[in-house]
C-alpha cells in the first residue's frame, strides 16, 4: 500500500502554484484590474484551508475549486455594484512583430470574453479539462459530482463555448 505523502506547508503550495493560481484566475473571467488582488484572496483562502487539504489528491484541482469560488464571489458582488465583469482590452505590443502580438492578443481576449459566457459550473470544467489537462475523474472526484455529470458539463461548456466564439466572430465581420 503507498503511503500518504506529507500535507505541504503553505509556503511550499504557494512557492509552487502562485503563477498557476493567478493565470486561473485570470482565466475564470476576472477583470484584469482585479487578478492580482483575487488570486491573493486565492492564496488567503488556501492558507487557511490548508489543514483541510487531503494529500493523496493532487492539488491543482483543489487549488481550482478554490480560485473558482473566490471569482464567483466577486462575480456575484460586481453585479451588486453594478461594475461590468467585462475584461478591459491591453495596449497593444510596440516591439517589431506588434501585427502578430496584437492579433494574438485579440484572438486570446476573444477567447476570454467568450469564456465568460459559458456557465459557471461548466466553465469550471471546462478549464481544468481543456486548459490545464485534469483528467474527468479527478476533476468529478473533486467537485463530487457522478462522471457522467462531468462529461455532459463539459460536452455543453464547449457548445456554449463555440457558441459565444460564433457570435463574437459573426460582430466582428
Amino acid at each position: 500500500m503507498a503511503s500518504v505523502p506529507p500535507r505541504p506547508e503553505f509556503e511550499e503550495v504557494f512557492a509552487a502554484h502562485y503563477d498557476w493560481v493567478r493565470h486561473s484566475v485570470a482565466r475564470l473571467g476576472v477583470p484584469t484590474r482585479d487578478v492580482d488582488d483575487l488570486a491573493h484572496d486565492v492564496m488567503v483562502n488556501v492558507m487557511r484551508a490548508l489543514p483541510t487539504y487531503d494529500p493523496a489528491r493532487p492539488i491543482r484541482p483543489w487549488l481550482m475549486g478554490i480560485a473558482f469560488r473566490v471569482t464567483s464571489t466577486h462575480r456575484r458582488s460586481a453585479r451588486v455594484r453594478r461594475e461590468v465583469a467585462g475584461l478591459p482590452r491591453e495596449p497593444a505590443d510596440p516591439r517589431p512583430d506588434a501585427h502578430a502580438r496584437l492579433e494574438a492578443e485579440s484572438r486570446r481576449q476573444m477567447l476570454l470574453d467568450a469564456l465568460t459566457e459559458v456557465t459557471d459550473d461548466r466553465r469550471h470544467i471546462l478549464i481544468l479539462a481543456d486548459l490545464d489537462g485534469v483528467t474527468m475523474p479527478e476533476i468529478t472526484e473533486e467537485l463530487g459530482i457522478p462522471l457522467n455529470t462531468g462529461y455532459s458539463r463539459l460536452r455543453l461548456a464547449r457548445e456554449e463555448l463555440r457558441a459565444a466564439l460564433r457570435r463574437r466572430m459573426g460582430k466582428e465581420r
